[in-house]
């Protein structure tokens, strides 16, 4: 199941057999876990600056061990609430994924001393204690390289189509329908994943 805008229970219907525990379900946990990085001129300069902001990225994420991850708990504490499904942050805006995927560019397998795919770990845990596990992704990248063809406009980045590089721009949607199939396939079978909006139309692979 694929959401690209916010889930309400209320007066929900669902469109499968699959989709039908969701209604009962009531309460569910959103897990944002991210590097602490948030660009200090707003994405205003990113075109002319990208350089700078990929070090200022990186000097964080060598900052995130994830020493103390331990989904298990998680898990347990979860479940102990009430909780029926769990969604974790698999990927947030800065582009830093916590899954290892050959075709991403800033992981914390590769970018981190934490040196593995912990997005395997949660899965594990969560399925272990009968919760139904979730994932958020977004599509805004803002460490990737390509991401930068689209202009900005109030600080927001849009595609212009008159303008905008669409050798590079291809390569970046290429890209990140490759990650959103992999997520789709390599951990089983996902109850709700959710696909952060991006201000552009393309068809998602099924899930």
């Amino acid at each position: 199941m694929f959401v690209i805008s916010n889930v309400h229970c209320q007066n929900y219907k669902p469109d499968s057999i699959g989709k039908a525990w969701f209604p009962d379900a009531k309460f569910g946990i959103f897990v944002h876990w991210v590097i602490d990085y948030f660009p200090k001129n707003n994405l205003s300069d990113f075109s002319t600056n990208y350089s700078k902001y990929w070090k200022e990225a990186n000097a964080e994420s060598s900052k995130f061990t994830a020493s103390n991850y331990n989904p298990a708990i998680w898990a347990k504490q979860f479940k102990s609430c009430g909780a029926k499904y769990v969604v974790l942050t698999t990927k947030h805006h800065v582009g830093f994924a916590l899954y290892d995927y050959k075709g991403a560019h800033f992981t914390a397998k590769n970018n981190s001393p934490a040196k593995r795919d912990l997005l395997t770990e949660y899965v594990k845990a969560m399925r272990n204690e009968g919760l139904k596990v979730g994932f958020y992704f977004s599509l805004p990248d803002w460490m990737h390289p390509d991401y930068l063809t689209l202009n900005t406009s109030n600080n927001r980045k849009q595609v212009d189509w008159q303008t905008s590089d669409f050798v590079r721009w291809k390569k970046f949607t290429d890209e990140m329908l490759a990650e959103i199939r992999y997520l789709c396939t390599a951990y089983g079978k996902l109850v709700c994943s959710t696909l952060q909006k991006l201000k552009l139309s393309f068809h998602l692979p099924e899930c």
